[in-house]
């Protein structure tokens, strides 16, 4: 998992964006998802600490329980990031991910020297 990560990461921070951009701003981004993607592809991950985390949501109207589980950690990239920042530091903000609008999805961006 932890090679392919990055490209998994800006995924979903960029579908995040433009699904807001699409649904409150000027419509989704325009940008060349592909391309993007296959920028992404070279980004490596130098270090990372991913545990997965069980939890779960009770429905207070249907009583229903939902997993809402997902990984807890950090993961260190290296590669030509300066394009994908604006992605990651929005994402920082909105969340990304599943289950993101009932706080999953925080993530926090650092750029090392």
């Amino acid at each position: 998992m932890a090679s392919r990560s990055f490209p998994i990461l800006l995924a979903r921070a960029r579908d995040r964006v433009s699904t807001l951009r699409a649904l409150y701003g000027e419509g989704p981004l325009p940008i060349d998802f592909r391309a993007l993607a296959a920028r992404a592809n070279a980004v490596r991950t130098a270090e990372h600490e991913l545990h997965p985390v069980s939890i779960e949501r009770r429905s207070s109207r249907t009583g229903q329980r939902h997993s809402i589980g997902g990984l807890v950690g950090f993961a260190e990239y290296a590669g030509d990031l300066g394009e994908f920042l604006p992605y990651l530091q929005a994402a920082s903000w909105a969340g990304i991910g599943r289950h993101c609008t009932w706080g999953n999805g925080h993530i926090t961006t650092k750029v090392l020297a």
